[in-house]
């Protein structure tokens, strides 16, 4: 009688030990069921979001041009590298244009390559011998020095434009004020004149502003 006994409990807990194994592999099944096709969905749409973004080149600061592939990290450096150029910047003077930084936030900017190249030459520097060829000499305003912190770039997913975040120091008299700030930005390829093509360049860029937040964020 107790060895029956013993055979029954060994049969009942080798049923439990199958269902649980039954269990465990249709759990399993399930999630590769269910995670796979997720998974090559999200692998297809990051793909075809990469597929329709804009081809970024930029101006290193040797003055050649240079592709930025998609998803690489230089592509939102080399974004935020140029912006923060741009705004940092209180005046450029090039041959053809003259901007003030109040100009600047009320209408748009066409970045000339001239004023690209003044740019990566550090063109907000005071020091007249550094901005000898770029003739960008003032930094300071009506003697105020803004410097810019904290500048954070967001792309918007329509019309390849990014949101710019970023905080002004307005220094004055060993006083100080920060200003937060937003805008628009718009990379934008254009076709290169004959002249941009016999200089050995292969493409010229500008940077369209849109709109400017003065109030702050």
């Amino acid at each position: 009688m107790e060895l029956i006994k013993q055979t029954s409990l060994i049969e009942q807990a080798n049923l439990h030990a199958t269902r649980n194994y039954k269990l465990l592999f249709g759990m399993i099944a399930l999630y590769f069921v269910t995670m796979v096709p997720l998974i090559v969905l999200y692998v297809g749409e990051i793909r075809s979001r990469q597929s329709n973004e804009i081809e970024i080149v930029y101006v290193n600061p040797a003055g050649d041009f240079v592709r930025i592939e998609q998803g690489n990290i230089n592509h939102i450096q080399a974004i935020r590298y140029i912006i923060k150029k741009y705004i940092t910047m209180q005046r450029t003077v090039t041959k053809d244009y003259e901007y003030t930084m109040q100009q600047v936030w009320k209408s748009r900017y066409l970045l000339t390559q001239n004023a690209m190249k003044c740019l990566m030459k550090d063109s907000y520097n005071p020091d007249p011998q550094i901005n000898k060829e770029s003739k960008t000499t003032r930094l300071w305003m009506q003697g105020i020095k803004v410097d810019v912190l904290n500048i954070t770039i967001m792309a918007t997913e329509t019309d390849f434009r990014y949101l710019v975040q970023w905080t002004e120091k307005h220094s004055k008299d060993e006083k100080s004020q920060e200003i937060k700030k937003q805008g628009y930005f718009k990379m934008v390829k254009i076709k290169p004149s004959v002249n941009t093509i016999k200089n050995g360049n292969l493409t010229e860029w500008s940077i369209d502003y849109y709109s400017i937040d003065e109030e702050g964020v």
